[in-house]
């Protein structure tokens, strides 16, 4: 296996296991993410701040698990890096520690993408 086939392997699966866990937790319980979501987008949104989580949580595992089995490698790394991109300036807004952690996932994913 060559090294960016290792470097590559390497984020998938990190970025990848991140997803799944945030996701799963986001279905079980999603109280304990609604902060993360600026009091005017729970005023706009069609749905209950849990429900919207609930399907965000399915994006997420969906999205991590398709990044982790390598399967369409450079669709899969874009629609992650797009999904990362989308919620960091949330949780950039809860805490800035936050939203540094989820941009260098950005970053991380698109290294990525550039590798493909």
């Amino acid at each position: 296996m060559s090294d960016q086939a290792i470097a590559e392997l390497l984020i998938r699966l990190s970025v990848g296991i991140v997803m799944v866990i945030f996701g799963l937790t986001q279905i079980k319980q999603p109280q304990k993410w609604v902060h993360y979501m600026p009091a005017i987008v729970r005023f706009i949104l069609p749905l209950q701040p849990t429900t919207f989580l609930h399907i965000h949580g399915l994006g997420n595992v969906s999205l991590g698990l398709l990044l982790m089995s390598g399967l369409a490698q450079p669709v899969s790394a874009c629609l992650a890096l797009a999904w990362w991109i989308f919620v960091t300036p949330f949780a950039a807004y809860y805490d800035w520690t936050v939203g540094l952690r989820d941009f260098a996932i950005s970053m991380a994913l698109l290294a990525l993408v550039y590798m493909y």
